[in-house]
Parts: structure tokens; C-alpha cells; sequence
């Protein structure tokens, strides 16, 4: 027969249907965009994701707890921050729709994000010498001015792809913000 040599792709199970469903949003915003003259289309992309889908909202959730001072309105955030949720969230996309496929994986690391909003991870450190020293360091210049910690969250937005928690990065990048702005 003449349809025994093409296959259909797969009907999208489990995993693949929950991040389905949470990209939806995202394909459904342009068309709620263009029709109310927003003024950022990105902030809208993230609200038309919270009230289509509550996996999107868990998930902008979850990020906004540990990048962004708890803080769940995308219009109070710069528009640098909504857009590393954005590719975040395509990276966990991809990531899931790989570990989908591949049938020897039994652990899929990232469906806990899909499922409810992530605890903050507990600070663990074992054994990092002077890590932990500069990771308190730069907390507390945070902390202690509004303009160091705007210095840390752009050169994380630039260099570290968004990541803003200092525990999450190597010493040595650590001692390059530090060198540079630190008093």
C-alpha cells in the first residue's frame, strides 16, 4: 500500500504533551498581541502564558523565585530578564523533547520544572576553598547597593546567560566580576 513506507511522527505522550501544552502560550500570544497595541510584547507573552496554561505559570513561577527576587509580574522585570525565561524555556524544551526520545534514559532531570514550581536548591559546600568566600562577597555587595547589584544581574544577563545565583559558577568567573567592582 501506498502509505507503508512514510510514518507519521508519534502522538506526543507524557512529557511531550506537557511541554506541548506549555508552549501553546506562546504561540497563541501574537495574535492577542496585535489586536490591544501592548507595548511590550514579551510582558504579554509571559501573562497570555499564566492564564492559558498553569504549567507556565508554575514555571515562570519557579524562575522568578530563584532569579527574580520572587517578583511574578513580567511587567516589573527588565525586558533582559523576561527574555532569559523565554530561552530558558526553550532550552528545557529541547531537552525534554531529546530525553523523549531517547528510550535508554529511565530519568528525566527536568520534568519536576514541568510538573510544580522548584524549591530553592539548599546552599551545599563541600570543600571549595575560597568559593564560598566570594560567592557571600558578592551577595553582600548585592545587598549593600542597588547599583552593584544591577553591575551583577547585567553581566549575568550578558556573560552568564542569565544565571544569577553566584553559587552556580566557577571561581574564577566569580573573581572577574569581583576584580572588576568590587570597592
Amino acid at each position: 500500500p501506498r502509505g507503508q513506507f512514510f510514518s507519521r511522527p508519534p502522538r506526543p505522550t507524557g512529557l511531550a504533551t506537557e511541554v506541548r501544552n506549555m508552549m501553546a502560550p506562546i504561540m497563541a500570544a501574537p495574535a492577542a498581541m496585535g489586536t490591544h497595541g501592548m507595548s511590550n510584547p514579551l510582558v504579554e507573552c509571559v501573562k497570555t502564558g499564566q492564564r492559558s496554561s498553569h504549567h507556565w505559570k508554575n514555571a515562570w513561577q519557579a524562575y522568578c523565585a530563584l532569579y527574580g527576587n520572587a517578583i511574578n509580574d513580567p511587567a516589573k522585570h527588565e525586558e533582559s530578564f523576561t527574555r532569559s525565561f523565554l530561552d530558558y524555556m526553550g532550552e528545557v524544551t529541547v531537552r525534554c523533547l531529546e530525553s523523549e526520545g531517547d528510550e535508554e534514559s529511565t530519568k528525566r532531570p527536568f520534568a519536576g520544572i514541568l510538573a510544580a514550581p522548584a524549591a530553592k536548591r539548599p546552599r551545599v559546600i563541600q570543600d571549595q576553598g575560597g568559593k564560598a568566600d566570594l560567592v557571600d562577597k558578592i551577595k553582600a555587595l548585592q545587598r549593600s547597593s542597588p547599583e552593584l547589584k544591577e553591575a551583577w544581574w547585567t553581566f549575568c544577563d550578558t556573560e552568564l546567560r542569565g544565571v544569577k545565583d553566584p553559587n552556580r559558577h566557577s571561581e574564577d568567573i566569580l573573581q572577574q566580576w569581583l576584580a572588576e567592582y568590587a570597592p
